[in-house]
């Protein structure tokens, strides 16, 4: 039965061993680099690869148009609305008063027809509104905003599922925040970017661990990005553990069995 102990303690161990993920691999964007020394903190500067983001198929445009004179608006827009107070709106609301950009690139406008805005970035849609409403009428402001900018985040995080952004950018980082953060065995040198335009699907693999992250052209993500989380290998290791004790339990049975006859 004693021959039986120091087994028990090997597999012990080993389970231990097996269960324990290192801290460097939890810890977000590494490999400390030089910095510039200011009192107690060190600085670093990344230069972050930050793009106007611009209207593309399927996107969805909430538009208004503002005035002096609420009745010359009040044709070009869809809810009457002609107050520069924006209202409250539900995001079901915005989605059924938004404006669909088609499969050629244009919203259809009241009074202006098909209005192209593919490729065209938030603040040129708006300065290109302006430019035609203002033959009918003077002194106007267009508001547009993109309401249809949302992220899934799938894989080992807290609260997987799509999420909304109310921004015109959001960093990767952000993402898995509005998913709950990682979990501690989420693999953190895996995360697949997948990411639709032009009708292809573009899969990049993300590090981040790695602070050269920052200055990449995945760092900040685009309207329909869906990030999916890998789980590390001690994942299935921990699914298999009561299995695993089931094994080791077993085999020192036997062993104290044929201990003791043995004897």
């Amino acid at each position: 039965m004693i021959a039986s102990h120091p087994l028990r303690l090997f597999f012990l161990i080993l389970i231990v061993f097996q269960s324990c993920i290192p801290n460097r691999e939890l810890v977000y964007l590494q490999d400390k680099p030089k910095s510039n020394k200011t009192g107690n903190e060190q600085v670093k500067e990344y230069q972050a690869q930050i793009q106007a983001y611009k209207v593309q198929h399927g996107d969805i445009l909430n538009i208004k148009v503002m005035g002096q004179d609420p009745a010359s608006v009040q044709p070009f827009n869809l809810d009457g609305q002609t107050s520069n107070v924006q209202m409250q709106m539900s995001l079901s609301q915005l989605y059924i008063s938004g404006y669909t950009v088609d499969g050629k690139g244009n919203i259809q406008f009241p009074l202006l027809g098909d209005v192209y805005v593919k490729d065209k970035t938030i603040p040129e849609v708006s300065a290109i509104l302006a430019e035609k409403i203002d033959k009918y009428t003077s002194n106007v402001q267009v508001k547009v905003k993109l309401v249809s900018f949302k992220v899934t985040v799938l894989g080992e995080v807290r609260s997987p599922g799509v999420h909304f952004i109310y921004n015109d950018r959001a960093s990767v980082l952000e993402a898995i925040g509005f998913a709950g953060d990682l979990t501690d065995v989420a693999n953190r040198h895996k995360i697949k970017l997948i990411r639709t335009i032009d009708n292809k699907v573009q899969i990049s693999t993300l590090d981040l661990t790695d602070r050269s992250l920052i200055e990449g052209n995945h760092f900040f993500l685009l309207p329909n990005d869906v990030l999916y989380v890998e789980p590390m290998k001690a994942k299935n290791f921990r699914l298999n553990l009561p299995a695993i004790s089931l094994i080791i339990s077993s085999i020192t049975t036997v062993l104290v069995i044929i201990n003791l006859v043995g004897k």
